[in-house]
């Protein structure tokens, strides 16, 4: 690629081979160009030569680890809060007509980087909150061309180019970042942070080296942290709004599906009004799902990696600094790995007795060290949405004679063409007049009673 060396990876059984050395992939693909821009800063910008990376690595790890455990209940009752307040949304949006659902999907998603970062939302409306979306949109529509200016570094000195246009996109969003730190400190002055978010623990750390900051890690500094907020939102907004997008596709397509799927759901969580993270284990369709849903879609198609020292595999000498591109499409779409791999098929996932089944050939999240650091988060921020989604609402294609299409939009990532659902509220409460009595419910009565209804089973017979 231009001058730099590349080797393909295209099957799973390779890709292992090479991570035998844990070590030897600790450095991303080298791209002078962005690392001329995050000069080592944040998590995506640090590489191997500044020496910290795993350092920072393993404390933001610690600190994600430590707020989306067990014991911080806080946190899951944020995440149930931004989830009520999408079904809110949802409803306002539907109301009989048929929408797209994926604005308010990013916006959720971004909610979700908030709360875990600094603690709070934002109203799906607020400007502030609409521009930092878009300009993380912007900012990765603009990436894709990072890679093209390998190939023409002339590129890079035509005025108004479209890697000039993501370092300024990135710039707006450090500074729209940087503003929100500044109205954290304000709030919780140094001191005084809490422990139930990701900024406050991260300046508790700080803190313990005001005194004498020339001891303090390399990471630990606003600066650093900015950058590192900045990765958070950059693969967190657009990877989950973008499964999420996929999930409910596949689901109106495959009415059969979102059935067995609601079905699951409601015989663990029957009549409450919430799906929790402690069914997380007990729901294990639901879990086939999105990561049937991961496999097919191939959100990620190529991940690059670079290896750090010169080495020998399969007889072939291979120089440090060679681009290793991992084709995660060929690994999840592989004929001779999945039976039917253009199939959406959950149960693929699911052993003969129903419980999940991890397949060792699905890695959506990628392989080593620097694997996708968010992976279990992010597995719990989709399996509470999809489920209480589900819970509530029955998604439909807008017209059943014209299917929309599962071919994406590819670019940095596989991503849905734009579509509408028609959305059916199944917690919508009908009340009858004496005249009407519902079927599939022991109903005694005659007189005026609200029917909730938990199935789309049960229905209405009128006499007139």
């Amino acid at each position: 690629m231009g001058d730099i060396p590349v080797v393909v990876v295209n099957s799973t059984k390779t890709a292992k081979e090479l991570m035998e050395d844990p070590n030897l992939f600790n450095e991303r693909a080298p791209a002078p160009v962005l690392n001329d821009y995050f000069k080592g800063r944040g998590l995506a910008g640090a590489h191997h030569p500044n020496g910290f990376w795993k350092d920072q690595r393993k404390f933001v790890s610690n600190i994600i680890r430590t707020l989306s455990g067990s014991g911080y209940k806080s946190f899951e009752v944020k995440l149930q809060e931004e989830i009520n307040y999408l079904k809110k949304n949802i409803r306002q949006k539907a109301d009989g007509r048929p929408f797209d659902i994926l604005q308010s999907l990013q916006m959720t998603a971004a909610n979700f980087i908030w709360v875990l970062t600094i603690g709070e939302r934002f109203h799906h409306n607020d400007g502030f909150h609409q521009n930092v979306v878009k300009l993380l949109y912007d900012s990765l529509q603009s990436m894709k061309y990072v890679t093209a200016s390998l190939i023409f570094p002339s590129m890079l000195r035509i005025p108004g180019n479209s890697v000039s246009k993501l370092f300024s996109y990135l710039d707006q969003l450090y500074v729209m970042l940087g503003q929100k730190i500044k109205d954290y400190r304000g709030i919780k002055p140094s001191g005084g942070q809490t422990s139930e978010d990701f900024v406050g623990l991260f300046m508790k750390e700080m803190d313990k080296y005001k005194d004498d900051p020339s001891k303090a890690p390399a990471y630990l500094n606003e600066d650093n942290l900015l950058f590192v907020l900045q990765d958070f939102f950059l693969a967190g907004v657009d990877t989950t709004s973008s499964t999420l997008y996929w999930l409910f596709l596949y689901l109106a397509r495959n009415p059969s599906i979102q059935r067995k799927a609601f079905a699951h759901i409601q015989s663990v969580s029957g009549h409450r009004n919430s799906v929790a993270l402690e069914d997380y284990g007990k729901l294990p369709f639901i879990n086939a799902l999105v990561m049937e849903t991961l496999r097919v879609t191939a959100m990620v198609p190529i991940v690059a990696r670079s290896n750090i020292h010169d080495f020998e595999f399969r007889g072939h000498k291979i120089p440090q600094g060679t681009w290793f591109l991992f084709n995660f499409y060929n690994m999840a779409n592989d004929a001779s790995t999945w039976h039917e791999p253009a199939s959406f098929i959950p149960e693929r996932f699911l052993d003969t007795e129903g419980n999940l089944a991890w397949n060792e050939n699905f890695k959506p999240f990628g392989f080593g060290r620097r694997n996708c650091l968010g992976e279990s988060m992010a597995k719990k921020e989709i399996f509470l949405l999809l489920a209480n989604l589900l819970k509530e609402f029955e998604f439909s294609v807008e017209d059943e004679s014209n299917l929309p299409t599962v071919e994406p939009n590819t670019g940095l990532m596989r991503v849905p063409q734009a579509y509408r659902v028609r959305v059916r509220d199944r917690s919508a409460k009908l009340t009858t007049n004496g005249h009407c009595k519902p079927s599939g419910l022991n109903v005694q009565s005659t007189l005026p009673l609200d029917i909730e209804l938990w199935s789309s089973d049960v229905k209405l017979t009128c006499k007139n």
